[in-house]
């Protein structure tokens, strides 16, 4: 069983948290993100299929929370979100409360392999750009697939030069200036084999320039 150690949380604490208010400004001005928009697009298509229920969703690296909650404003009854940066969960935090959504949520702090044990299955859960920051995709791919009841949804770079440059160039980055947090490029068949290997089909796929998304239906 892959999990972060201390160093690695800190290290993803660190980076993302020193970042959480730029992304709150942004999801208050802008609203979901490109990539956000397709996954919520895809969710509500196999939703509205009729061959699922979705009363509860959990998110993996939820950040500030801005698809769980727009999530919850479209009729889902309960949220859970999970992120690495203490910085994003008090941003969540402060978001939910301010739309009437502190009730209908939960958030963890901490590395979802370790805190996975804790929680319960939920009907929908999402990984949004998430895969990147993990060094151990598989392990992180089997525990949240375990947790999912019907439909899971994630997105990660695709097999493409710009994103495998783009993800090299950060790597590269973390070892020339004191940077402790590292992206990781993993191979998208891997991931759809992983998926797919859970027990789960493919029911939605999109992209934009630099992200892939997928939506799978439990078998």
């Amino acid at each position: 069983m892959n999990c972060c150690t201390s160093e690695e949380l800190k290290a993803k604490d660190d980076f993302f948290s020193k970042r959480a208010m730029h992304y709150d400004k942004r999801f208050h001005k802008k609203g979901l993100d490109k990539t956000q928009q397709l996954l919520l697009e895809g969710i509500t298509a196999v939703i509205n299929n009729g061959k699922t229920s979705a009363s509860t969703v959990m998110e993996i690296g939820c950040g500030v929370g801005g698809l769980l909650l727009t999530m919850l404003g479209k009729g889902v009854d309960y949220a859970i979100g999970v992120d690495a940066s203490e910085g994003m969960l008090e941003k969540a935090r402060q978001n939910a409360a301010e739309r009437n959504f502190k009730d209908k949520t939960l958030f963890l702090h901490g590395d979802f392999v370790n805190v996975e044990p804790e929680l319960q299955p939920a009907d929908i859960v999402v990984l949004d750009k998430v895969l990147c920051c993990d060094s151990d995709p598989e392990s992180l791919i089997k525990k949240s697939t375990g947790k999912t009841k019907y439909i899971y949804a994630l997105s990660f770079p695709r097999d493409h030069i710009f994103a495998r440059f783009f993800i090299k160039a950060g790597i590269a980055i973390t070892k020339i200036f004191p940077v402790k947090f590292t992206p990781f490029y993993h191979e998208p068949n891997d991931i759809k084999r992983w998926t797919e290997g859970a027990n789960f089909i493919l029911s939605y796929a999109r992209n934009t320039f630099f992200w892939q998304v997928q939506v799978y239906n439990h078998k």
